[in-house]
C-alpha cells in the first residue's frame, strides 16, 4: 500500500515564499539547534555506525546551521544538505560552504544524489510530512546497502512548564490537532517510533529519548527566542485560529519568573533495512 507523506502543498507552516517568513525560520533554525545540540551530540558520539559514517545526507537542512555545527564535531565526514527551500539554501550558501558540505535546492522524492550515503539525516521533518511508509521507501534509494536512517523529532509526552501556561499548552493541542485532521506525523509523535518498526523492510535499531532541561529565568534566553518565533511562524501560517497575543503575553510573563522551569522531550530513532 503507498502511504502518502510528500509535503503537502497547502502546508503554509513551511511557506518560505516571503522574505519575513524565511527569516523567522532561519532564526528559528539557528535557536533550535543552539538549544538541542549539546544532546544530539552526546548521542551521535556514542553512536558506532555514526562514528564509521562517511557521508550524510541531512534532508531539510534549512540554513545550513545545524550541519555546520556537525561539521565542527564530526569534521571528518562529507555532508550534503537538501532542502525545498531556494531560500533557506541561499541563506546556507550565502553563510559559505565549508569543505565537505554542499548545499543543494531539492526536494527529497525527487532529489537525485552524486552517492549513496553512509545516514540519511531527517530531523524535525518527518513531523511535517504525512504517513512514514514512503518516507522509508524514498530513503533506501539514498543510502547504501548498510546505510542507516536517523530520525529526530520532539517528544510531547515529555513536556512541561513550570508554572503551568494553560494557554501555550492548548496552543500545543490545537497544532497537534491540526495535524491530526490533515494527516500529518505531527500528530502522532508520540507512537511515531512503532509505526516506523512497523515498515516492511525497516528495523528499528536504536530508540533513544531525551529530556532538555531549562532553568529561568528565560529573559533573552535562546529558549525563549525559539518559543516566541514558534508562536510567530504559527500565526504567519494562518492555518490555526487562536489567540495568540494571549500566548505571546503568558510565555513572556512565565519567562520572567525566578522559578521558571521548561523541559522538552527530543527522541532519536535509528533505522536499517531488515534482514
Amino acid at each position: 500500500m503507498h502511504v502518502e507523506s510528500q509535503l503537502p502543498d497547502q502546508n503554509k507552516l513551511l511557506d518560505m515564499g516571503g522574505v519575513c517568513a524565511a527569516s523567522r525560520w532561519d532564526q528559528l533554525l539557528e535557536a533550535q539547534t543552539d538549544v538541542f545540540l549539546p544532546h544530539e551530540i552526546e548521542f551521535f558520539l556514542s553512536d558506532k555506525a555514526w562514528a564509521k559514517a562517511g557521508s550524510v545526507l541531512d534532508v531539510g537542512c534549512g540554513n545550513g546551521y545545524y550541519l555546520s555545527k556537525l561539521k565542527t564535531f564530526f569534521p571528518q565526514k562529507r555532508y550534503t544538505g537538501i532542502d525545498i527551500s531556494p531560500r533557506l539554501i541561499e541563506i546556507a550558501n550565502t553563510a559559505g560552504q565549508a569543505d565537505g558540505i554542499r548545499y543543494q535546492a531539492a526536494d527529497f522524492f525527487d532529489y537525485v544524489p552524486r552517492e549513496q550515503h553512509d545516514i540519511v539525516l531527517m530531523r524535525l521533518i518527518v513531523q511535517h510530512m504525512r504517513g512514514i511508509g514512503d518516507i522509508l521507501d524514498r530513503a533506501a534509494n539514498l543510502i547504501k546497502d548498510d546505510g542507516r536512517v536517523v530520525v529526530i523529532e520532539p517528544d510531547p509526552e515529555h513536556f512541561a512548564n513550570h508554572p503551568q501556561t494553560p494557554v501555550f499548552d492548548a496552543l500545543l493541542q490545537a497544532v497537534a490537532d491540526h495535524a491530526t485532521s490533515n494527516a500529518r506525523n505531527k500528530g502522532n509523535l508520540a507512537r511515531l517510533g512503532m509505526g516506523l518498526d512497523a515498515v516492511p523492510g525497516w528495523r528499528l535499531v536504536g530508540h533513544v529519548r531525551k529530556t532538555v532541561p531549562h532553568t529561568g529565568p528565560f529573559a533573552n534566553t535562546r529558549l525563549l527566542q525559539m518559543l516566541r518565533l514558534w508562536i510567530d511562524i504559527l500565526e504567519g501560517a494562518g492555518e490555526i485560529d487562536f489567540p495568540f497575543d494571549d500566548a505571546r503575553c503568558e510565555i513572556d510573563s512565565w519567562s520572567q519568573n525566578q522559578t521558571a522551569y521548561n523541559q522538552i522531550g527530543i527522541q532519536i530513532m535509528v533505522l536499517e533495512r531488515a534482514a
